[in-house]
């Protein structure tokens, strides 16, 4: 409230950055299971969305899921945390 949100947005605000906070920390832990499951070198989260297009994710069934794969399987958890905390921070400033 501090920075003119209005009490209700405020209150919003805190719950979602729990939230947000919460889920980042158990991706981490995600990422931590995949490595020692799969090696260090493992880069590929979801295989069933890989770019090499799996049974479950077929090109000609799910084209644009299949296009964003190596966006969507991207193990950069601090870029996705970065851009999450500025969608934030840029949303509640709208």
């Amino acid at each position: 409230m501090q920075a003119g949100l209005a009490p209700d947005v405020a209150a919003m605000a805190g719950l979602l950055s729990v939230d947000f906070a919460t889920n980042a920390i158990i991706e981490e832990g995600r990422d931590q299971a995949m490595r020692a499951a799969f090696g260090s070198g493992s880069t590929v989260r979801h295989p069933e969305i890989s770019a090499s297009g799996s049974r479950a994710c077929r090109p000609s069934s799910y084209p644009t899921l299949v296009s964003l794969a190596s966006d969507l399987t991207d193990t950069d958890a601090q870029a996705r945390f970065r851009f999450g905390i500025n969608v934030l921070i840029t949303g509640l400033r709208a």
